[in-house]
């Protein structure tokens, strides 16, 4: 950014903090005083600030500026870290009336269970991840350890190490020519090539010298129709809820195949599902629902009240897309976040019939810790409508969502709002516990019927009897595929301007 770009950016940022700042954009307390100069760093810890305190859920919390004192933040080594400690202890301000704990609290030291920062530009680096949009630059797999053995967990479809017959439940004997242990796989995944010796689930020996390639990926990781007795039960592993123009083909294809054979029970493996796209969700749950749930009510969002009340003037600085990215016009000017109407009645969604299934009758999800956002955000709208079990252990526990916001160089996601289905319930901060315990058992690929988790639904369709789950199980945080990043959560991009006068 050269001289005369920086002071066009101080210029719109002074701007957007006077805005801000005024007392009839925060009602019913003390306007904030913040300065109008400053370098580009104090101006952006001001501008997370300001933003959290209109547009953040739980912004009540939030003290007056002069109080809470954004500029402070100077303590870290880069203006990056001081600006997630700042974001941080935001978002550890509000306390859960049942915990006692921050809504907010996570696991990891100085990292918000929910909102985050980053830069706008970021590298895919070489984990194994594709984007929302399907698009990997990455070795297209994962490796776990069970008691210091290495496994394949992971593959991304459509990678190289698909094609080459790569599978989840292939044993690693050596990774580098070394015998394959747990201590490895976080820098052989960092690495610009790693050599491994593997064994496949029918005893193949296979060697193999990936490296970080450019591939298209698909969600779907496995699905199939299983026969047990007279039943006929659809399966499907599904890994994101990535953009809807790369999920509907393959969510087609499998609801055809489940359509065909008349389904009545529907297995939905997500464990390893992080979110994405509530437009996704919203589409899966619609190929599920039969055509006499039209017209009930899927779900709702629900923004802060200065939200609801069109008094989040700060948004004025966010312009609005559409969903193709394009600017449109309102009133005779380019429309901007602010003209969004973020009322309850503008963000409840019904259901909308999609396909032919019109069969099933009990829907059983399979889950972990890694279960979250708009996976669970399926399972908790499907409950008021069907007979649903969830499988595994506990989910991670995401029922807010958010939209990016710009600001200098970065993108910050606040949680803006809370998801709640039909029958009002939005109270899994602490995750969705599960009904049947189950471990994930890397040592059998998805969709194979001596897969633990697997086994367990398919014992308690034809039994009727579940495998209790113990407090543990609800509890414990199960070991993470090493070398996968996630999602950042649920993400709204279909957001509807007020209508104009």
């Amino acid at each position: 950014m050269n001289k005369k770009q920086f002071s066009s950016f101080l210029i719109l940022l002074c701007t957007l903090i006077n805005t801000a700042c005024r007392k009839d954009n925060i009602p019913n307390e003390e306007a904030p005083i913040s300065p109008i100069t400053g370098s580009r760093a104090e101006f952006t810890l001001d501008s997370i600030y300001l933003y959290a305190k209109q547009i953040y859920l739980w912004s009540d919390a939030l003290p007056a500026y002069n109080q809470f004192n954004p500029r402070s933040y100077t303590s870290e080594s880069t203006d990056i870290a001081n600006f997630k400690k700042e974001l941080f202890d935001i978002s550890q301000l509000k306390l859960s009336p049942l915990t006692g704990n921050p809504y907010e609290a996570s696991m990891y030291t100085g990292i918000a269970k929910y909102s985050s920062i980053t830069t706008k530009a970021t590298g895919s680096g070489t984990q194994s991840l594709a984007s929302l949009d399907g698009q990997g630059n990455d070795y297209g797999f994962a490796m776990s350890s069970v008691n210091d053995e290495v496994w394949i967990s992971y593959v991304d479809p459509g990678s190289a190490a698909w094609t080459s017959g790569l599978e989840r439940g292939c044993k690693v004997l050596t990774i580098n020519g070394i015998t394959a242990s747990a201590a490895l796989i976080g820098p052989a995944m960092n690495a610009a090539q790693v050599s491994l010796s593997v064994q496949k689930p029918d005893g193949e020996l296979i060697n193999l010298n990936p490296a970080p390639a450019g591939y298209t990926s698909i969600p779907v990781l496995a699905s199939k129709t299983i026969t047990l007795g007279s039943s006929k039960i659809g399966y499907i592993a599904y890994n994101s809820f990535s953009a809807l123009s790369n999920s509907q083909e393959v969510l087609n294809k499998s609801f055809a195949e489940f359509t065909a054979s008349a389904i009545t029970d529907l297995i939905i493996d997500l464990r390893y599902n992080p979110g994405g796209y509530v437009q996704t969700a919203q589409y899966f749950a619609n190929l599920i629902a039969p055509s006499s749930l039209n017209g009930k009510v899927m779900y709702s969002e629900h923004y802060n009240e200065l939200m609801q009340s069109a008094k989040a003037r700060i948004l004025k600085n966010q312009p609005y897309l559409d969903e193709n990215n394009k600017s449109v016009i309102y009133e005779g000017r380019m429309a901007t976040m602010a003209d969004v109407d973020y009322s309850v009645a503008g963000n409840t969604y019904m259901f909308s019939k999609k396909g032919g299934l019109e069969t099933v009758k009990n829907i059983h999800f399979i889950v972990s810790s890694q279960t979250g956002s708009a996976s669970e955000l399926l399972i908790n709208s499907l409950k008021p409508y069907f007979n649903v079990t969830v499988t595994g252990t506990k989910t991670y526990g995401k029922p807010v969502g958010f939209f990016g916001i710009t600001i200098d160089r970065y993108t910050v996601y606040l949680s803006s709002f809370l998801l709640q289905n039909a029958a009002g319930t939005a109270d899994y901060f602490d995750g969705i516990s599960v009904d049947i315990a189950a471990e994930d058992d890397i040592t059998h690929d998805f969709g194979d019927p001596e897969e633990a988790s697997l086994k367990n639904v398919l014992n308690y369709i034809r039994t009727g009897i579940k495998t209790a789950a113990q407090a543990n199980d609800n509890n414990a945080q199960p070991a993470l595929i090493l070398n996968k990043k996630q999602f950042p959560g649920v993400i709204e991009h279909r957001y509807k301007l007020k209508k104009q006068d």
